[in-house]
């Protein structure tokens, strides 16, 4: 299994479905993902069963360059990794 360079349908976005994520999903049962990182979370946000008091931030994976959410606001200069770069470590 190699990465997938895959486009938001939502934003227009390109992002990349590591590995790792694909697994993921296909152990759930789950086809690959149409929307990017944000976009699911903001679809997940529009369900109020789903939806949480917590504030989460927009902001852009160093390693992938993929967009992500970000439960603290991400500081000028400091990195920032998506759920998928900071597992692989």
């Amino acid at each position: 299994m190699i990465a997938k360079d895959l486009n938001c349908r939502d934003c227009g976005t390109d992002f990349v479905f590591h590995v790792d994520e694909q697994k993921s999903f296909a152990d759930l049962g789950h086809s690959d993902p149409v929307r990017c990182q944000v976009c699911r979370f903001k679809k997940k946000q529009q369900n109020p069963d789903r939806a949480t008091d917590k504030e989460f931030f927009e902001g852009v994976c160093n390693d992938c360059n993929s967009p992500t959410m970000l439960p603290f606001e991400p500081k000028p200069g400091k990195k920032v990794f998506c759920r998928s770069c900071m597992r692989r470590g």
